[in-house]
């Protein structure tokens, strides 16, 4: 489940988890740098869920050193991952550098328009979002809408979750009746998909 989140689809995700097989079945001397990146993006990506930003961030920068290492493959969500733990710590300079590394390993490792694609300019949009920055924040924010619309339908959970952030991002800008719109379209989608008591039709309420 880690790997599908950090990866942004269940494809990429089993190509990681095998070649993470394939790694520790050969495992030699210098294979030791590529497994402890691989861990590193992994557990930044949880010690974010748990809330752990700090450590995260430690994680993430020490699995970053050794990321050059690494195919692009595997290379982009480790600074995708490195990127989040800077929002969450309001590094952000850092965080959006670390966004461009991505990037650019996403265009090798990954077909453009992407479902990791999503998850990058949604990440932007957040990093933008998080430093203030609505304007900025937008294009990233409807990228990533359109981008997870596409891929998996416009009522599953992970494209509402996208428009909600979009919905955010607008709210910043004063763009209230566009926001106003999307707001009451996530809140019915997410009681459609989730059931009336499903925290994230909470959140969608508040």
């Amino acid at each position: 489940a880690t790997a599908a989140r950090m990866l942004g689809d269940l494809a990429a995700a089993r190509t990681d988890l095998v070649k993470a097989l394939e790694l520790l079945r050969g495992f030699r001397g210098g294979d030791i740098d590529r497994l402890r990146a691989r861990a590193g993006g992994d557990l930044t990506v949880v010690l974010i869920d748990r809330g752990d930003f700090k450590a995260a961030l430690k994680v993430a920068r020490r699995a970053a050193k050794v990321a050059d290492k690494l195919p692009a493959a595997d290379r982009a969500p480790v600074f995708n991952a490195l990127g989040m733990a800077c929002k969450y710590t309001a590094r952000f300079a850092e965080g959006l550098a670390a966004y461009r590394r991505a990037g650019i390993a996403a265009r090798w490792a990954y077909p453009a328009g992407s479902l990791f694609h999503a998850t990058l300019e949604h990440n932007l949009g957040g990093i933008h979002h998080a430093a203030g920055d609505a304007q900025r924040a937008e294009p990233h924010a409807r990228r990533s809408v359109e981008l997870r619309k596409r891929h998996l339908g416009p009522d599953h959970p992970d494209a509402l979750a996208d428009e909600a952030a979009l919905a955010a991002v607008l709210d910043l800008r004063e763009q209230w009746d566009e926001a106003d719109r999307i707001h009451r379209r996530v809140l019915a989608g997410f009681t459609a998909a989730l059931g009336r008591r499903h925290p994230e039709v909470a959140h969608a309420t508040g």
